[in-house]
């Protein structure tokens, strides 16, 4: 009896050692992810968009139009009071990652979820050249409902911003209509807004 146990067991070992042998590869060489990792999770950690920013992942640098906006004010009757991303050109200089909103006669929002995994931002903000109106308007941008910067905007004179934000869970971008209709005929725009660990 002792004799037909070890040749069964020594059997059983044969044949896992051969099952395991013959099994492909699930290592992170043929997914770009962890051994036994779901080889579509793995598929989109190696396109790495940005489009849904895992807090789980490491920061990578990525222009603001890479995020989805968690919220933002739209107008259904005018889109030119509807955030946009598209290139752009402030004061003669084509920015091709931008983001640009009509004015009217209420304030525009745009908020992104940072989740603290970002350090710097930076832009350049003005009045696109293609603005039908050149009224100076005000730019306020904010961290965690507290304003990190406020600036008066003018056709011709951009601005560079470049802001800390360590720390930050959401980052809101405002444009003031200051009380005053416009019909969306002020264009407000970022030129290569830039996130960065």
């Amino acid at each position: 009896m002792l004799i037909a146990a070890g040749v069964g067991a020594f059997a059983t070992l044969i044949i896992c050692g051969l099952v395991i042998a013959v099994m492909p590869d699930n290592s992170s060489a043929d997914h770009g992810g962890s051994p036994g990792a779901d080889p579509s999770t793995a598929a989109r950690a190696t396109a790495g968009t940005a489009k849904d920013p895992s807090p789980s992942r490491p920061a990578q640098t990525v222009y603001l139009t890479d995020l989805d906006p968690v919220s933002q004010t739209a107008n259904v009757l005018d889109p030119r009071q509807t955030w946009t991303d598209r290139p752009v050109i402030i004061d003669g200089r084509t920015h091709e990652h931008g983001i640009t909103v009509g004015l009217g006669c209420d304030n525009q929002i745009r908020e992104y979820a940072l989740s603290r995994r970002y350090g710097h931002f930076r832009a350049t903000l003005g009045l696109a050249d293609d603005t039908p109106n050149a009224a100076p308007t005000s730019m306020k941008i904010a961290g965690d409902g507290k304003t990190i910067r406020s600036q008066t905007l003018r056709l011709g004179h951009p601005l560079t911003v470049d802001l800390d934000v360590r720390g930050l869970i959401r980052l809101s971008l405002t444009v003031d209509a200051n009380d005053t209709c416009r019909d969306g005929t002020i264009e407000i725009a970022l030129g290569d807004p830039l996130l960065e660990p």
